[in-house]
């Protein structure tokens, strides 16, 4: 479960919410507005400013702009016209004119800048990027400002949800899933309970949650969002979980639900002249609908979605829907098609969003395989471009567990074991997995892995192992599309791991000898359970698993032998004798673990079960090696016996 969970969802006396009966709390804002009119402007100015601050934040986008822009026409002194501006600018992109808001919040940050006011050119970048960058689908630039809003919190102190929450938000587009979850569980020190930013966490948990497919979790967190949505009535956050819960119930096949929950959120945006999130609602309702068997109902949507993020330039959310119309066109062989490839191809690519290929692989692969071989010159040129980027983008992270075992997790869904016993597929992947550097020639893949058979047939059976292993990784990749597991140079194979891809046998190395520097018997203690076995047991005969297994058990070895050690230095005396006992089961000739055994005894004042530890020793070496035990043994055991 999430950490603190129960903290966030604490109301908070910060919390700034417009409550009670809507007209009401309007008529009331309103008349203290009229009542500053016969004031001094400056006191007018801050009243405009800090009532369209409340009216945007419960969705009175309209009201609260004309607010900012009367505050604007009184000419203001510097800070309050940077705040009209910034608010201004929100709730110009809250009612969709992101070209507009993006203008405004320009301006803004340049009059920061010139009068050198650093907290709200943090407040300025923050709301480029995140109002309008963001929507319009410019992950790298949204990214760049909000990076420097951040420094600009940090200076002041005062740390900013801001940036992790975009940064969570862009990693979950693009697929980075484990960068995200990194950040989500960081994130949490950031959050004022019972907010809408708590809820937005909890919308980000459930987003990804629904993308592993983790749906009991993704349930818990769309509930205790929808919690905070309804206490705080934020517009955009109603809007974003209604979706979200949409697309839960989508996903589990429960269209009629999510339906209700997509034409909820489309009149949460219409309600509130939110084109952006009218757009998003209309695609997830297109989406529904076509799944509940309507294709002129989902057309109808997707359509009016396209036309919304065409005028708003919301490039990425276009180029979502373009490519979701261009895969039910060719299911339906409509003659428009090809043209509907192109178009979302053209977008895909001129934004730089091949990651939805690899998002959208039931649908991709099966489409750029099909206008590679079916288009006209300009389809296939167009479907060419696209796959050069997508070899670009990376597959999806694996987590190898070998020790004890052979699974692997493909994001978070497991390979089931009888894949790999495809054509040899699983020796291969194995094999590589132990080279250095994951690389391997031919000649010696077949050596190791085929030694009975001469140079052809070993050719072949590493031409059908290759095949089945790069299917098996990436099951609809595209004819002639180059695997992106697996790559040759050559004569040289390699196994390509993505980045955040996780190896126990290679974590379980590197974390137990930092801890045995590191002198730490908890971190040792820690790192001992990483190690749930010998290496690939399913390999145990194979040449080539038996120097790493050796190497991997040695070091499990010294680690329990240097944890025993360390118990006796804190006089954990019950601890050292378990792992010294934990030692010996697995190496009896183990001397230096005897020693240290005979050393903790003889601290408990227990001299019989120190020579008898020592007795033990000495008969197996006779019996095993014909040899005695070594001198600084044989010492202890005699001063023993003196006594």
């Amino acid at each position: 479960m999430l950490p603190d969970i129960d903290r966030l969802l604490v109301p908070s006396a910060d919390a700034s919410v417009l409550k009670g009966d809507s007209q009401e709390v309007l008529e009331t804002i309103q008349s203290a507005i009229e009542h500053a009119r016969g004031q001094e402007p400056a006191k007018l100015v801050r009243v405009l400013i800090d009532s369209g601050a409340r009216l945007a934040q419960a969705g009175y986008s309209e009201l609260a702009r004309a607010y900012a822009e009367e505050a604007l026409q009184l000419d203001p002194p510097v800070t309050d016209r940077i705040d009209a501006l910034l608010l201004c600018a929100a709730c110009t992109a809250q009612l969709g004119d992101l070209l507009q808001a993006e203008e405004q919040f320009h301006i803004a940050t340049e009059l920061c800048r010139k009068s050198a006011n650093r907290s709200h050119l943090a407040r300025a970048l923050n709301g480029l990027a995140a109002s309008v960058l963001l929507a319009r689908g410019k992950f790298n630039l949204a990214m760049a400002y909000m990076d420097e809003a951040h420094v600009l919190y940090q200076e002041s102190g005062q740390p900013h949800w801001g940036w992790p929450w975009l940064r969570t938000y862009v990693y979950l587009t693009t697929g980075d899933r484990q960068r995200a979850r990194h950040i989500l569980y960081e994130m949490v020190k950031e959050i004022e309970p019972a907010t809408g930013i708590a809820g937005a966490y909890y919308y980000l948990w459930a987003r990804l949650a629904i993308d592993e497919e983790e749906f009991e979790r993704a349930r818990e967190y769309l509930r205790l969002g929808l919690r905070i949505a309804t206490q705080t009535n934020l517009p955009d956050l109603n809007i974003w979980l209604r979706l979200e819960h949409s697309r839960f119930y989508r996903l589990t096949k429960k269209v009629t639900t999510a339906r209700e929950w997509a034409e909820e959120a489309l009149r949460w945006a219409v309600r509130g002249g939110l084109a952006y999130f009218e757009g998003l609602a209309r695609a997830e309702l297109a989406q529904v609908l076509w799944d509940s068997s309507d294709p002129n109902g989902a057309f109808k949507e997707l359509e009016t979605a396209i036309a919304l993020f065409t005028r708003l330039q919301a490039d990425y959310d276009l180029a979502c829907v373009l490519f979701l119309r261009a895969a039910w066109e060719r299911d339906g062989e409509s003659q428009s098609a090809a043209a509907a490839w192109n178009q979302a191809a053209r977008v895909i690519l001129d934004g730089g969003y091949a990651f939805i290929l690899e998002r959208e692989q039931e649908h991709a692969f099966y489409l750029t395989t099909y206008w590679s071989r079916h288009g006209d010159d300009l389809t296939r040129r167009m479907t060419e471009r696209l796959l050069e980027q997508l070899a670009l983008v990376p597959p999806q992270a694996l987590r190898v567990a070998t020790l004890g075992q052979f699974s692997v997790w493909k994001g978070r869904v497991l390979i089931p074991e009888k894949s790999w016993q495809r054509r040899r597929a699983g020796e291969l992947f194995r094999f590589l997995l132990l080279q250095p550097n994951r690389t391997a020639s031919k000649d010696v893949i077949i050596e190791a892995l085929w030694p009975e058979h001469d140079a052809t047939s070993g050719s072949n059976l590493l031409h059908q192992a290759t095949s089945a292993l790069r299917r098996l990784l990436e099951p609809d990749l595209p004819d002639k599309f180059p695997s992106r597991y697996l790559a040759y140079e050559g004569e040289q194979i390699t196994l390509k791991l993505p980045p955040g891809s996780v190896v126990d046998f290679e974590v379980f190395q590197q974390t137990l000898r930092t801890a045995i520097q590191s002198s730490r018997a908890d971190d040792i203690q820690d790192a001992l359970k990483l190690y749930a076995g010998e290496l690939l047991p399913i390999d145990q005969y194979n040449d080539w698993t038996t120097e790493l297994r050796t190497h991997l058990a040695e070091l499990h070895l010294e680690g329990l032998v240097v944890l025993a050690s360390l118990h006796l230095e804190q006089e954990r005396f019950a601890d050292a004798l378990e792992s010294v006992h934990q030692a010996l089961r697995l190496d009896p000739w183990n001397e230096e673990a005897v020693l240290i055994g005979m050393k903790t005894h003889l601290k408990l004042g227990s001299a019989p079960h120190a020579l008898r530890l020592y007795n033990q020793l000495a008969a197996t070496l006779k019996n095993d090696l014909n040899l005695p035990p070594r001198p600084d043994l044989r010492e202890l055991a005699e001063s023993i016996l003196n006594r």
